[in-house]
């Protein structure tokens, strides 16, 4: 592997890992079982822009992809074992997908795909790209113009509420918005917490929900999950500190939940510890 910071762990086929380490465009395929890695090559049609980003994700069907801003959507080709550009969810023309602006919904069938033109929602049955200009359901969420302005996250929780996050003019900060399962009225409530704690420049670019429904945002200099006793999010100051509670960091790139983890080596004392414990890999400069 190279000696480079690991920005992502995606679990694969057969207990396998793919590994991103996206400040030097590598990726490639770890296997724990026997301590291997095999480099995965970019197959595209046209040269990547030189301060492109790269963010890889795996949809509910198991295929992975990979996020290239300012140029598209690439798929990973088990049998080429290579990212291949064959445009496997047509934006409409001049329309370029942002970084992090993805969400699959398994039970609707859908992906839903932040623009810089605004929402698109691919429907996998029809095979269809639906957009503010194609709304053959009439969906509320794309008749929203408020949304529409350059979103640049989106979320849909196990409540069936819809995050949209975006930085509707440039230079401005980012909105946060929250509807509820009609995506007609906004939740302002549940966003309370969002815009308080951290100082200075941040930027929400991920969520994560636990088995238990802890719903966890995070990015650049934050980190925040949702207090359900308090109702309201709880930022997570970067700290540093010898006591194992404080978390240094500056980005936050992926948060994993670790079920079961079990750790001391005395038979009569070990420690459990339980399903709410995430496992945390953060950028550490």
């Amino acid at each position: 592997m190279p000696d480079a910071r690991l920005y992502q762990i995606i679990p694969v086929d057969s207990g396998k890992l793919l590994l991103a380490f996206t400040a030097i465009r590598e990726f490639g395929i770890f296997n724990p079982s026997n301590f291997t890695y095999k480099k995965i090559p970019l197959k595209t049609l046209t040269d990547i822009p030189a301060r492109a980003e790269f963010y890889a994700w795996r949809d509910s069907e198991g295929q992975v992809c990979l996020n290239i801003l300012h140029y598209g959507i690439l798929q990973f080709d088990k049998k080429e074992h290579s990212f291949i550009d064959n445009n496997p969810f047509p934006l409409p023309k001049g329309w370029h997908n942002t970084l992090y602006g993805i969400h699959d919904d398994p039970i609707k069938k859908q992906l839903w795909i932040c623009a810089d033109s605004g929402l698109c929602i691919y429907d996998r049955p029809s095979k269809k790209m639906w957009t503010r200009n194609y709304n053959p359901q009439d969906l509320p969420v794309l008749k929203n113009e408020t949304v529409q302005n350059r979103p640049s996250q989106v979320f849909i929780d196990r409540q069936w509420r819809i995050w949209l996050f975006g930085w509707p003019d440039e230079g401005s900060n980012q909105v946060k918005y929250c509807l509820d399962s009609t995506r007609n009225k906004y939740l302002q409530k549940d966003t309370i917490g969002l815009d308080t704690g951290p100082v200075g420049y941040t930027e929400f670019s991920h969520f994560y929900e636990t088995d238990n429904s802890n719903l966890w945002i995070y990015g650049m200099s934050v980190l925040s999950n949702y207090n359900k006793s308090l109702r309201r999010f709880q930022f997570h100051k970067s700290g540093s500190g010898n006591d194992n509670i404080n978390i240094n960091y500056e980005d936050v790139y992926q948060v994993m939940e670790d079920k079961m983890v079990a750790f001391g080596s005395l038979p009569t004392r070990a420690c459990i510890l339980p399903p709410w414990v995430i496992t945390l890999m953060l950028l550490l400069i």
